[in-house]
Order: structure tokens, then sequence, then C-alpha cells
């Protein structure tokens, strides 16, 4: 039974694959953005209420989100000024190091993945050569319900 080994082309082309991808992320990753591309959006930001589990902030040592319930914030608007409320203060999250992380971890399987299956189409033997299954002789004798093949004589110089 003759076992044949991949082609260097069948791991030649999923390991270019595999490098474009890589270089795709790595490329998106060095990529200048715009300031806030991993910002929450203005208009989805969340309320100080909301994001109590995620975030506090702090003038003087009090939480804002009370300072604005006891109405000690106010904004100057050129034309007057008038208190905050809560409700009046939101907030965004810069969200880079999660979408950052996941891009990572892809161009790092990427780039391994193609590294990996390059060096091993590299070391292919050339033309697709086949590799002979080896069988004991009793073993192939008893599966085909025959007599076991007998050894050929070697001559003494071989």
């Amino acid at each position: 039974m003759h076992q044949s080994t991949p082609s260097r082309l069948t791991l030649l082309v999923p390991g270019a694959v595999c490098l474009a991808v890589a270089t795709a992320v790595g490329i998106q990753l060095g990529w200048s953005q715009r300031e806030d591309a991993y910002w929450t959006p203005a208009e989805e930001a969340t309320s100080l209420d909301e994001a109590r589990d995620r975030v506090e902030l702090l003038v003087e040592g009090i939480p804002v989100r009370e300072r604005a319930a006891d109405g000690q914030l106010t904004l100057d608007t050129g034309a007057g000024s008038r208190v905050l409320a809560p409700s009046d203060i939101r907030v965004r999250f810069n969200n880079a190091a999660g979408v950052t992380r996941g891009q990572t971890i892809l161009f790092a399987v990427s780039l391994t993945a193609g590294i990996v299956l390059l060096v091993v189409a590299a070391l292919l033997p050339a033309g697709g050569a086949r590799i002979a299954a080896t069988r004991h002789p009793s073993r192939n004798a008893e599966t085909q319900g025959g007599e076991p093949a007998p050894a050929t004589p070697q001559e003494p110089g071989r």
C-alpha cells in the first residue's frame, strides 16, 4: 500500500493565504485611523447611572453623579449658566484594548500558520513522492489469506 504525501502546492496556497491575512491585519493594526476610532460613538454614550459598574468620575473626591444630583455642577454657556442634571452627563468608553486584542490574536495565529505551512512545504520532497507503507510479511499473508512470500536471496556482495 502506498501513501502519497501532500504536494507542495496544497501547503503553499493556504500558507500564502494565512500570510496575506496576517499582513492585512497587521496593516490595519498599524494604520493611522481617526483618533476616536475605538471610542463609543457620541450618540451612543452611556449615562452615569448605566456606567456605574465600569466607571466613576470624581470631583474633589466626590462622585460626579452625586454632585449633579445635589445641583453642585453648573455649565457656563456664555449666555448664562445652568445647573447640570445627572442625565446631562454622558460617558464614552475606549474599546481599543478589546478590539486590538482580537486583531492581535488573529494576526499571530495567521502569521504562525502561514510560516509553518510554508516551512513544511519547503521540506517536502519534490514531485509529490510516494512513501511505501511498511507491512509485516506474516500479517500481509494473514490478511490476504495465503502463505507468506518467500524472502528473496541476496548475493553475498550486496
